[in-house]
């Protein structure tokens, strides 16, 4: 375990959730389950979650290409983008080949915003970034030697990075050991800047 980790998990959008957990949880309607949800159940199931104090984000949410009824995706997103920033929580995001939606999408959101496992080009994360409030965050993706993620990562500038292992069995460990060697830099160094910028991001005002 890496030296003052913390750590966020998604919870499923079916409250109550236990008030007793010892970590912080987001919340929110994943893409591929938007045809099971109506805007009603979801608008309601979205206020009690903010009961529970361990909520700190709204996600995973997002758009996925390979999953069905895109429009109905946008339309749970924007209602779920529109939720964050009323409750001045960031999002964390699902994103499948969505670049030039999601951008669309998140245009004028002025709220932060995580991309969960990002995989793509810094050209992606520089489209979605226009308001200067889109973080990256790289999982264990980075250890299979993917030549572009390692550009991506090498090219990000640190303050806008976060690391993650989501399903993955590989530990956070490994993920932070290979992200401190592409960015030339010490773990100490790698710590100290992810967790300013968990705090940035998850710290509400």
């Amino acid at each position: 375990m890496v030296e003052g980790e913390q750590c966020i998990r998604n919870a499923f959008l079916t409250p109550p959730i236990s008030s007793n957990l010892t970590y912080k949880l987001s919340i929110g309607l994943h893409p591929w389950f938007v045809e099971k949800e109506t805007e009603e159940s979801l608008n309601a199931k979205l206020i009690k979650s903010l009961e529970n104090p361990n909520i700190v984000a709204i996600g995973e949410i997002g758009l996925d290409k390979l999953a069905p009824n895109l429009a109905l995706q946008e339309r749970y997103f924007s209602i779920q983008k529109e939720f964050a920033l009323a409750n001045n929580l960031p999002l964390i995001i699902h994103q499948v080949r969505v670049a030039a939606e999601l951008g669309s999408n998140l245009k004028n959101h002025t709220g932060k915003v995580v991309l969960h496992g990002f995989t793509g080009h810094l050209q992606v994360w520089e489209h979605l970034n226009k308001n200067q409030n889109t973080y990256v965050s790289i999982g264990a993706a980075i250890l299979k030697e993917n030549p572009k993620l390692v550009q991506t990562v090498q090219e990000l500038p640190a303050n806008f990075l976060l690391l993650e292992t989501d399903t993955s069995n590989k530990t956070i460990d490994q993920v932070y050991n290979k992200i401190a060697e592409i960015k030339q830099c010490s773990m100490k160094e790698l710590c100290q800047q992810v967790e300013q910028n968990f705090k940035a991001v998850f710290t509400k005002y």
